[in-house]
């Protein structure tokens, strides 16, 4: 296989900590939206074999940065 195909076959995903909102877009031309969830230099390979791999992704704070109170309506139409 050629390439990351990366753990999303979406064009946004919003993800929550339970107080903060966050959308990372795929598509990096989107101004002012987080596109890292996307990226294999984000993950840390975990684990290898023959036609199989793993990646990890630890959420931390910076993933939240300026989030969206998810009690409130976000404005960004995809």
């Amino acid at each position: 296989m050629g390439g990351f195909p990366g753990p999303f076959n979406r064009r946004y995903v919003r993800i929550s900590d339970g107080e903060r909102e966050v959308t990372f877009v795929s598509r990096p031309d989107q101004a002012d939206q987080k596109t890292y969830l996307y990226d294999v230099e984000s993950y840390r390979l975990v684990k290898s074999k023959k036609y199989e791999r793993w990646y990890r992704y630890d959420f931390t704070d910076r993933d939240f940065e300026d989030g969206i109170p998810v009690t409130e309506e976000t404005e960004i139409d995809y």
